[in-house]
């Protein structure tokens, strides 16, 4: 078994704006527009029919990116209580269940191992839902026959910092599906925006580089492990509330 781990990069520019997801979604979404302009700029210009079929194909994938990005953008607006809060991971994942068979289809079996007495979290309920209907989305991608998902939330402590992430008491939520796993070259590059290898399902390619952005906007972070023909396990650390706070 040759499982390869990859770790979001710490770096980002939104890194300490109030709304990171928000405002990274906003920048992508203005990163698509400026695909569609440029686009729009050649076809004055007068390419050649082979240009002209390359920059076509170009433009609609990026108006196709822009409306799902619209779409999400728009929904997580209008969501009320967009404040943190003491967040039970147990009660979103409970809420989150209507949607699930939505996301995954009939084909894949969804299961949940949520320990007990798990530890709260303190995020924006919404955007922790977010992020968990983009990996189950990304998970089942890689099973386009069918097969198995696993969502298991624990509590964790890590005595020391690390490349992983920082010290200190945190829920683990891990993803892990049966599918295809992902090669180690196109692992490295799966937090990239708008990075997918699958056009034909009409994905943005943005699921990954979001559950980023919401990892770190609360202190957290998110690393993906994969074995190449026998799944791959996405791993989400989240601080745990401190004690007392509502």
């Amino acid at each position: 078994m040759d499982i390869t781990t990859v770790l979001s990069s710490p770096t980002d520019p939104f890194v300490g704006q109030p709304d990171m997801l928000m405002g990274g979604m906003a920048h992508d979404l203005d990163r698509m527009l400026a695909v569609i302009a440029s686009g729009l700029v050649s076809i004055e210009r007068g390419p050649n029919p082979q240009q002209l079929a390359r920059i076509a194909s170009g433009m609609k994938h990026a108006i196709r990116n822009a409306a799902a990005l619209a779409d999400d953008i728009a929904d997580l607006s209008a969501r009320s209580g967009v404040t943190t809060n003491r967040v039970s991971v147990e009660a979103v994942i409970q809420d989150m269940q209507p949607r699930v068979r939505e996301i995954l289809g009939e084909s894949v079996d969804f299961r949940t191992e949520i320990a007990r007495d798990l530890w709260p979290v303190r995020v924006f309920p919404d955007y922790l839902q977010f992020a968990l209907s983009n990996l189950l989305a990304n998970a089942a991608d890689a099973m386009p026959r069918g097969g198995v998902l696993v969502l298991r939330a624990n509590n964790t402590f890590r005595s020391t910092a690390s490349r992983a992430g920082a010290a200190g008491d945190f829920v683990r939520l891990e993803m892990i599906d049966s599918g295809e796993g992902i090669p180690s070259d196109v692992l490295t590059r799966v937090f990239d925006p708008f990075f997918t290898t699958r056009q034909s399902l009409k994905r943005t390619g943005l699921g990954l580089g979001q559950a980023r952005r919401f990892a770190t906007q609360f202190g957290g972070d998110i690393a993906v492990e994969s074995d190449p023909g026998a799944g791959t396990r996405v791993i989400l650390h989240l601080p745990r509330a401190a004690r007392g706070s509502f």
